[in-house]
């Protein structure tokens, strides 16, 4: 086979993956070459059993697996909650019932931070937006001038599924944005121009198959004095 099928695959994959990094928008985004040591750093990847007709030009089939990169973007989200949670160095917890959970109280954890927090959906909806409750403070002071949802029009609030990260349910972490980096190796790739953060490897057909490999390799920088959790209990 060409190396048509394999390019088109490899354009359309690390697209889709460009296209909904989360992670991107969570803190400051540093880039590291490949080629030196990163000590300290993880890998997220998945590996996929493919049919050989998705690399196939001749064929009727995409040249890609709409959704593939999900696992992906998933794991980086998951990856940069679990490293803030799981933490046991000198990180400030508070517990508060979810019935006292206000603006003052969320902005006074805040201070004079420049500050980002990640929420589990659940309270992001059912308490930030709920419209049924007249007297919803956190209405008038949220608003989405980038899609999205920013607190007292200056710290950004990012929603997390508890269903698919557990280790956020019922809890929100408070960051400060100039201590929390996130830091990515960039691969070279053929088909494109510039180095790219997503690594695709296709290995050669078996069977009527290839298996391949994605995977980005990270680091998560954060200052523990510099991150705030707090338990909604109810």
């Amino acid at each position: 086979m060409c190396n048509q099928g394999l390019k088109q695959f490899t354009i359309n994959t690390i697209n889709d993956y460009n296209k909904s990094i989360r992670v991107i928008k969570y803190v400051n985004n540093i880039p590291s070459p490949e080629n030196i040591e990163h000590p300290n750093y993880d890998q997220i990847g998945v590996r996929y059993r493919l049919e050989e007709a998705i690399f196939d030009p001749n064929s009727d089939v995409y040249p890609g697996v709409i959704g593939l990169t999900d696992v992906i973007t998933l794991g980086e989200q998951a990856y940069f909650v679990r490293k803030l949670i799981n933490d046991n160095e000198i990180i400030s917890r508070y517990e508060i019932d979810r019935k006292k959970f206000t603006p003052d109280y969320f902005q006074g954890l805040i201070g004079d931070w420049d500050a980002a927090a990640i929420f589990p959906v659940d309270i992001f909806y059912e308490d930030l937006h709920m419209i049924k409750q007249k007297k919803n403070k956190w209405l008038r002071q949220i608003s989405y001038p980038d899609r999205d949802a920013i607190f007292n029009r200056v710290y950004p609030l990012y929603p997390v599924s508890q269903k698919l990260i557990n280790e956020i349910n019922h809890k929100i972490i408070i960051y400060h944005k100039r201590y929390t980096k996130w830091h990515f190796v960039e691969f070279a790739n053929d088909y494109f121009d510039k180095p790219q953060r997503l690594k695709v490897e296709i290995a050669d057909p078996e069977e009527g198959h290839r298996i391949t490999l994605l995977k980005t390799v990270n680091r998560l920088e954060y200052d523990p004095p510099h991150v705030k959790i707090i338990t909604i209990t109810e």
